[in-house]
């Protein structure tokens, strides 16, 4: 069993097409980070990546399917960012993410840019401050199941982008959308 950035110790994880790293037995990656490009990685051993930050780009993915909860914890920036054409960054089992805002600039960011796409199904709750920004073309941020997002912060399409919440009722986050993009706010009470 593997577990990263215990007691409050991080590392970094980059893996790319013409690498061989197995983590099959990674069940921990607090405060790391872990980027993926041009190929696709699973890890459904992965369960606690509190303060963790995910790239994917080049075409790659990264799928999380045993991740259920997300935490916010340290005073940090964690990211979350998908980019270029059929990069995918995959939360499926991910229902609540709490990222705990402690200053004015302080939470998750969550980018899908350039044709990249980020799959947050089945999160029902996006608590604390978070940055949520889909840009150009292609670009998808999926919030599907989102009923709720009492956080600070933002959500923006831009250049033809669409973020995906058909299902958020209430939400404190600024709210901003051009005339190219899609984001569905029918829900929205």
């Amino acid at each position: 069993v593997i577990s990263i950035g215990q007691a409050g110790q991080s590392l970094g994880i980059s893996v790319d097409a013409t690498s061989t790293l197995d983590l099959s037995a990674l069940r921990g990656l607090n405060a790391g980070t872990l980027t993926v490009a041009g190929f696709a990685l699973a890890l459904p051993g992965l369960t606690n990546a509190d303060d963790a930050s995910f790239y994917v780009s080049g075409g790659g993915v990264l799928t999380l399917p045993g991740l259920q909860q997300w935490h916010k914890t340290f005073n940090a920036n964690p990211a979350w960012q998908a980019s270029g054409a059929g990069s995918e960054l995959v939360f499926p089992a991910l229902t609540n993410i709490a990222a705990s805002g402690f200053a004015c600039c302080d939470g998750l960011t969550i980018q899908a840019n350039s044709g990249g796409q980020v799959l947050l199904t089945n999160v029902a709750s996006l608590s604390g401050r978070a940055q949520v920004t889909a840009s150009g073309t292609n670009s998808l941020i999926d919030f599907s199941g989102l009923l709720s997002c009492p956080a600070g912060g933002s959500m923006t399409a831009q250049n033809g982008a669409t973020i995906r919440v058909p299902r958020l009722g209430t939400t404190s986050l600024g709210i901003s959308v051009d005339a190219t993009s899609t984001l569905d706010l029918s829900a929205l009470r």
